[in-house]
């Protein structure tokens, strides 16, 4: 038994033990990997899943056998590492996307789809500017639409079409201009999408329907506008379940509240809008959560 530590600077420093089986002079068996540091972790397969990832490969614990193995593990010990990319996982557990990288190209990479149990993947984007924050796609609720970006464009794919391969054609799933950041979906299955200053909505089952016609009709029904232009570059949005109701994060430091008209196109009532820090301060993160079925 050996114990084998990374130290990487602006990374986790753990210590992992192996063990090895030493047959003669000339050499020994493979090294085998005994522990699991949880660098990342996801709950897949409805939830009874846990993968664990770390810089020796990604491991996974079923709950059910409350076995662990590990599913992909490197040959050698890496001499050199970074953190495991970012993942989005889908409500129900059965799909994820990540963006992979290559040793030659640190800046970009491509924006893959894979399903949790079979591997299969799946491209939905081949060129996207890689980040270790966050992945930029957003999931339906029942996990039967994704949205991602591209071209400056927002785009929408059903990953059991394109498993598949009875997906349509991307043309035909552009749900308008603009990055991830200008949609969300509610627990309502509807969508929200904002353009400029315009608030849109739509429900999901309508998507293909809609998206058909885009070119003509546009995509949902405009619901509100708001005071100012959306910055989709520096502000985030998030709605309730109706949508009745809009929360928007400028540039990390205002937050401003808002009513939105039911069955009618209005100007959106502020709320309340306020900064949260003062000049001289900077947040990190800001998240917004919607208690289900509350007001």
């Amino acid at each position: 038994l050996y114990i084998a530590e990374h130290k990487v600077p602006g990374n986790f420093s753990y210590k992992s033990v192996f063990r090895t089986q030493i047959k003669d002079s000339s050499g020994s068996e493979k090294n085998q990997l005994l522990t699991c540091f949880p660098e990342s972790m996801e709950l897949i397969s409805g939830n009874s899943v846990l993968q664990i990832r770390n810089r020796y490969g990604t491991a996974l614990y079923s709950f059910a056998s409350s076995n662990l193995y590990y599913l992909q593990q490197r040959e050698q010990l890496p001499l050199f590492t970074a953190r495991p990319v970012p993942v989005a996982v889908s409500p129900n557990g059965k799909w994820f996307c990540f963006i992979r990288h290559s040793s030659s190209d640190f800046v970009n990479g491509t924006l893959m789809l894979q399903n949790a149990e079979t591997r299969e993947a799946f491209v939905l984007n081949p060129n996207v500017p890689f980040s270790y924050k966050e992945v930029p796609v957003k999931w339906s609720p029942d996990s039967s639409t994704v949205l991602y970006e591209k071209n400056g464009r927002i785009c929408f794919a059903n990953p059991d079409a394109m498993q598949r391969k009875v997906q349509l054609d991307e043309k035909f799933r552009v749900i308008g201009r603009g990055n991830i950041n200008c949609v969300n979906f509610t627990r309502s299955q509807q969508l929200v999408y904002i353009d400029y200053d315009i608030v849109y909505a739509l429900n999901v089952s309508e998507l293909y329907t809609m998206a058909l016609y885009s070119s003509y009709i546009g995509m949902g029904a405009a619901i509100a506008r708001l005071p100012y232009a959306f910055n989709n570059q520096k502000d985030r949005f998030s709605v309730n379940d109706d949508p009745s109701q809009l929360f928007v994060i400028q540039n990390n430091k205002t937050v401003s509240y808002y009513a939105l008209s039911q069955g009618k196109f209005a100007r959106a009532e502020i709320l309340y809008s306020q900064p949260v820090v003062d000049s001289q301060a900077n947040v990190l993160a800001m998240s917004v959560t919607w208690p289900e079925g509350k007001k």
